[in-house]
């Protein structure tokens, strides 16, 4: 939970007071030191991991009916630098990317252009499976 944690205060230190999130959900398993938190606006819900020591960042848009529907660091990414590298971990250069993409991020899933924006990912994911998974 600790990277969690400081993964928020590092790269996404105004994500409360100038991006109205609030913490909806989180858990710590006793294995590995799995954790997770998961924050919330009035578009997008954002779904941060640990997993055995690895950090990953989800999206999910509020007006998405499939609650299962979450979608990686990389589509998201993607969609903004048209970058192809399928690289989901959170390490320095994608919190960097976080910190200064944040306000293009939430754009993405503003209520107005929300649905073309899970088109566009769905579309990405399936290209990302063909190109990993032929």
């Amino acid at each position: 939970m600790d990277e969690i944690l400081i993964f928020l205060v590092k790269y996404c230190s105004d994500i409360y007071k100038k991006h109205s999130f609030r913490f909806i959900d989180s858990g710590v398993s006793a294995s590995f030191g799995n954790a997770f938190i998961i924050l919330e606006n009035d578009n997008l819900k954002l779904r941060l991991i640990s997993d055995r020591g690895q950090l990953f960042l989800d999206f999910h848009s509020n007006i998405d009916k499939n609650k299962d529907n979450w979608y990686s660091i990389d589509l998201v990414r993607q969609l903004i630098t048209g970058e192809n590298d399928y690289y989901s971990l959170l390490d320095e250069n994608n919190g960097l990317f976080i910190e200064k993409n944040l306000e293009g991020v939430l754009q993405l899933f503003d209520k107005d252009v929300a649905s073309q924006t899970i088109e566009r990912l769905n579309s990405a994911r399936r290209k990302r499976a063909e190109v990993l998974f032929g």
